[in-house]
Order: structure tokens, then sequence, then C-alpha cells
């Protein structure tokens, strides 16, 4: 038996192009928010340090004859606190990075489960559909939600449980007539595969 390939990507071009635009947005949206959030925090952090550096550095002057020893001592004052604010800021972002992480955990889940549910809902009426037209039903048809996907496909079940039973109720009329050349027709509308 020859192995299947795939040779084209795009089946359903409208729903995969709908799916792969719904997970962009997503992305874009959540990469949107870490990279402002982090970039927030930076800044604000950076300005922070800068004006308050700037600060403590112009006042390192000690007096009038201060030692030059006195202004090494401010100047490392001032060092240790530009080397703190850069800790504070570290953890900042690994702070907003982990809330983000967090965050779009969330988002991805609840994307997931919207998406998930516009197929995983026609899935089981199909697979409802197949048990019932397996036990001999064909009355059933698959009725679906406004946003549910697979609505093309719902269609053409429904119109071929329709042609199936026109066929079948044209045999059921023929052999009620008792009219044999009738129902041997309508079933020879029906194609098995040959054993």
């Amino acid at each position: 038996m020859a192995k299947f390939k795939r040779t084209k990507y795009l089946i359903n071009r409208k729903m995969q192009m709908r799916i792969m635009l719904n997970v962009f947005i997503t992305v874009f949206v959540l990469t949107s928010i870490l990279s402002l959030s982090i970039y927030y925090v930076v800044y604000s952090r950076l300005s922070q340090g800068v004006s308050m550096g700037k600060d403590k550095i112009e006042n390192i002057d000690g007096g009038e004859g201060a030692s030059a020893i006195n202004r090494v001592k401010h100047m490392a004052k001032a060092t240790k606190f530009l080397d703190v604010t850069k800790d504070n800021m570290y953890v900042d972002i690994i702070k907003i990075f982990a809330l983000n992480v967090i965050f779009s955990f969330i988002v991805v889940v609840v994307s997931f489960l919207f998406i998930s549910h516009r197929f995983a809902g026609p899935a089981y009426r199909f697979e409802r559909a197949f048990e019932s037209l397996s036990d001999g039903d064909l009355a059933g048809t698959i009725n679906l939600r406004k946003n549910d996907e697979l609505q093309d496909l719902s269609l053409k079940f429904n119109d071929m449980l329709s042609v199936l039973n026109g066929r079948i109720a044209s045999a059921q009329k023929a052999a009620h007539d008792g009219d044999n050349k009738a129902v041997l027709d309508a079933l020879a509308q029906f194609k098995t595969k040959k054993s």
C-alpha cells in the first residue's frame, strides 16, 4: 500500500486562515504586553536611578578643603546606590516577566478552549450522527451553532441524508406497489463496496 504524503497544507483555506489569525493576534497581544511592561520597568528604574545617582554624584564635593579620601568615599556611596537600583530593576523585570508568563498561559488556555470548542462540539455531533446512521436511523441531522466550525460539512451531511431518505422512500413505495423493477432501479442507485 502506498504511503500517504500530504501535498496540500491549506485544505480549508478560510477556516485555517481564521485560526491562524486568532493565534497570531493572541501571540501579538501577549508579546506586546510583555514588551511594554518590561520597557516600562527598565525605563522608570533607569530614569529614577540616573536622576538620584546624578544628584548624589553632584553632591560629592565634601566641602572646602575636603580630602580626596572623602570624595572617593562619597563616590563609592553613589556607585553603590546605582548598583542597588540596578539590582532592584532586575528583580522587577523578573517579577513582571513571571506575571506575564502566568497571564499569557491563562490567555492561551482560554483562547484555546474557545477555539477548540468550535471544533469539539461539531465533532461530537458528527460522532453521534454517525452512530445513529450505523444503527439505521436516517432521521437525524446535524445542526451546529452559528460560530461553530465545519458548517459546510454539516450541510453536506444533511444533504446526503436527504438524498438517502429520498432513495429509500422511492424503493419502499415501489416495494409497496409491487413494482420489482422500480425497487431494483432504486436499489441500483446505491453503490456498495465489492467484496
